[in-house]
């Protein structure tokens, strides 16, 4: 089956697969950057304001909210932390908060469909989809989780894995606006 990894490990190869390849195969730890206590700070705000108010952004009535959850599934081999989950008696949806003015990008809809995935066998109840909590503007996107999604999240694991598996450094993302503001920058000699 592979290696354990988690939903952050799958949101970074999306991103750039030098990411996991620095996390996993040598192993190295990134620094912290700007944009990333700057988003810790203000999902800490979010959050503290989160426990007050009402369930209506999110389309549901009766939800308990759990911030900080850690989730994991053995049939993946998948673990992570989510921002908050919805439980609901009929359904549970992972929240994800993001520091951001933009849209919701590829990379945090395919850790979205992961988490569904890990929810559904955690609580034994359906997760059809999840919700971008956008905190720049303070807008909610519903990210579906249908079959087609869940095919790439499974896609995505494989491709990880092997990435992992062959110890083989990969190309540097394409979009090279990226690593101006990553954690392993320093290490990307070839890059820079």
């Amino acid at each position: 089956m592979g290696p354990w990894l988690s939903v952050n490990d799958l949101k970074q190869q999306a991103y750039c697969p030098r990411v996991i390849y620095f996390r996993h195969c040598l192993p190295l730890t990134g620094r912290m950057t700007f944009k990333m206590v700057e988003g810790q700070t203000r999902q800490d705000e979010v959050t503290r304001f989160e426990r007050r108010r009402s369930l209506q952004r999110y389309g549901l009535r009766d939800a308990e909210r759990r911030f900080d959850l850690h989730v994991r599934s053995e049939q993946l081999r998948l673990s992570g932390r989510i921002d908050m989950a919805l439980v609901a008696p009929e359904l549970v949806v992972p929240v994800d908060f993001k520091s951001t003015e933009g849209p919701g990008a590829a990379n945090w809809q395919l850790q979205l469909v992961a988490y569904t995935l890990i929810l559904e066998e955690q609580f034994g109840r359906p997760s059809p989809f999840g919700l971008l909590y956008l905190l720049g503007p303070g807008r909610v996107v519903r990210v579906r989780s249908d079959a087609a999604d869940r095919r790439e999240v499974i896609a995505a694991l494989d491709h990880a894995r092997a990435l992992v598996c062959s110890e083989g450094m990969p190309g540097p993302t394409p979009v090279r606006g990226r690593c101006r503001d990553c954690e392993f920058r320093r290490y990307c000699n070839d890059v820079w």
